[in-house]
């Protein structure tokens, strides 16, 4: 008999399941229809920058772990962008996401 009682908590449980996600499909029905990223795609393109810096120029290591945001020469340097801190020698790193996020992807 306890057998069926727990089948039927369990089949319950995965019913109430189902029918949330199909009241989140349809509450998410009209995004279905627009690209993914939206507005997002620079986070993609920041991260990117930042493991080609990486690769480029020695690695993670050469710029202390910390998620560099600023081409290497003269031209790119001082140049404060999307809310980053600027080093002594001109390099710009954006500390807002945490720096394995960097190393993950890299």
């Amino acid at each position: 008999m306890n057998f069926f009682k727990q089948n039927k908590y369990h089949l319950i449980g995965i019913s109430a399941i189902v029918v949330l996600f199909f009241i989140s499909v349809s509450i998410r029905q009209e995004n279905f229809s627009v690209p993914l990223s939206r507005h997002h795609e620079w986070i993609t393109a920041h991260t990117l920058i930042t493991c080609e810096i990486w690769e480029k120029n020695g690695g993670p290591s050469a710029y202390h772990f910390s998620p560099v945001y600023t081409y290497p020469g003269e031209g790119n340097i001082r140049r404060k962008m999307l809310g980053g801190v600027v080093d002594d020698k001109g390099e710009v790193y954006y500390v807002s996401y945490p720096p394995f996020s960097f190393l993950f992807a890299y």
